[in-house]
């Protein structure tokens, strides 16, 4: 055991571990193949997703749902709401004929 240097023992295990790569690889490939889905030319099927969400924040379900700010003028008198549409709230979401009264 002694008599074999360090270059011949790591090539030993390097061949062995070659083999062993190659034997599995083509297992895995025959069964793809067996599948038909290379056949098939199914390629999405063949390969992995490309990215899978990882926390909720990043799914569908973990998005929160916006809702937009009603913009209808805020002002009201004996008649009812104002249904003028506001100028936002820099202007108190008041339309531009309510803006300039108050």
């Amino acid at each position: 055991m002694m008599s074999q240097t360090v270059d011949q023992i790591v090539d030993k295990h390097v061949s062995n571990l070659i083999q062993e790569i190659k034997s599995h690889l083509g297992e895995q490939i025959s069964a793809v193949v067996q599948g038909g889905q290379v056949a098939r030319g199914d390629r999405a099927a063949a390969t992995p997703t490309a990215r899978t969400p990882r926390s909720p924040k990043d799914s569908e379900e973990g998005k929160t749902k916006k809702t937009k700010a009603e913009m209808r003028c805020r002002f009201t008198d004996d008649t009812g709401r104002c249904k003028e549409r506001s100028r936002g709230p820099r202007f108190r979401f008041l339309c531009a004929t309510h803006a300039n009264q108050s």
